[in-house]
Order: C-alpha cells, then sequence, then structure tokens
C-alpha cells in the first residue's frame, strides 16, 4: 500500500482521517487530480495514484511524461497484479498548501519489489531515486522498505512519476 507516514498513528485518527478525504474529494471535485497535503502523519495514496502500463518494458520518462493521455485512474486490481513482468508507471500530483515546508516518506508497496525509480522535476532536469531489491545495500535510502524522501516547499505543487518493474509479485 502507497502511503506517507511520520510514526505510529492510531487507528481511529485514520478512520476520521479517511472520512475527511473523502468528505474533501467529494466537496472539491476539481482538486482530485492533485492531493493537498496536510499535517497528517499518514496518508493512503492508493486513489490519487493514475497508471500507465508500458507493453514495451523500454520507455524513458520523457517519452511516459509525453504519453499522459494515456494513463487512467488506478483501480485495486493495479495495486496487487501478483506476478506481472510489464512495466508499469504510476503518477500523481502534491500540492503543499500550507505556509511550512513538508518532509515526508513515500513507501511503496512491499519491500521485495525488485526496481522502483521516482522521478521528480526538479530546476528543468529530472532527479531520480532507486529503490527496490536490485538497488545494492548501500545505495537504499532505508534497508527493509522501498520508500522515497519528500520535501516539499510552502505553496510547492510536485508531479511525481514512477517506474515499477517487478519479477516478484506487484503489490503496490
Amino acid at each position: 500500500m502507497n502511503h506517507l507516514s511520520m510514526g505510529d498513528f492510531g487507528f481511529s485518527k485514520l478512520r476520521r482521517f479517511v472520512f475527511a478525504a473523502i468528505i474533501w474529494i467529494s466537496v472539491f471535485p476539481a482538486m482530485a487530480g492533485v492531493l493537498q497535503l496536510t499535517d497528517a502523519p499518514y496518508i493512503d495514496l492508493s486513489a490519487n495514484f493514475e497508471v500507465f502500463v508500458d507493453e514495451t518494458k523500454s520507455l524513458s520518462v520523457d517519452q511516459v511524461v509525453a504519453l499522459q493521455p494515456n494513463f487512467r485512474p488506478v483501480q485495486e486490481p493495479d495495486l496487487v497484479r501478483k506476478y506481472d513482468s510489464r512495466v508499469f508507471w504510476l503518477r500523481m500530483t502534491l500540492l503543499n498548501a500550507t505556509q511550512f515546508p513538508m518532509e515526508r516518506w513515500l513507501d511503496i508497496g512491499h519491500p521485495r519489489l525488485e526496481s522502483v525509480k521516482l522521478y521528480q522535476r526538479r530546476e528543468g532536469a529530472w532527479n531520480v531515486m532507486n529503490s527496490g531489491v536490485s538497488v545494492p545495500k548501500d545505495e537504499k535510502l532505508i534497508h527493509g522498505a522501498v520508500a522515497f524522501p519528500l520535501k516539499i516547499a510552502p505553496g510547492e505543487r510536485q508531479e511525481l512519476w514512477m517506474r515499477v518493474q517487478s519479477r516478484t509479485s506487484l503489490d503496490l
């Protein structure tokens, strides 16, 4: 399951947050494509992603960005694919509408995913972070997890692009 976390979080607080998120999306549908971050310590991102399947397994991030109309909202079967060797591209947009910088961790599914790359455009160039079992331990940001740090300035809108490929079970 994809989520942002800041530590332990009680189930009742999670339930209240999920309820508030459902209300937010239904009241403000124009913002549904952009996830507005709050100070909540945990946010399930699964429903906020869009997905594109790269059957060729060879497209670059620039080629995928050019194919934006081919993305569709993610559905539950997209997140639990069992064994599937195709390349899955996920994208979403985060917005920090607060006055304060935010630091969050993006945690992506099962720790046995083979290759997960997070792309963020910074100053006109791609910043790429790698994770998964194919990444050497000394290059991983967190051992035993597929997670990426996110730093989002006040008022910043950040588009995230992820490339996921694995010969293991795809549980996002």
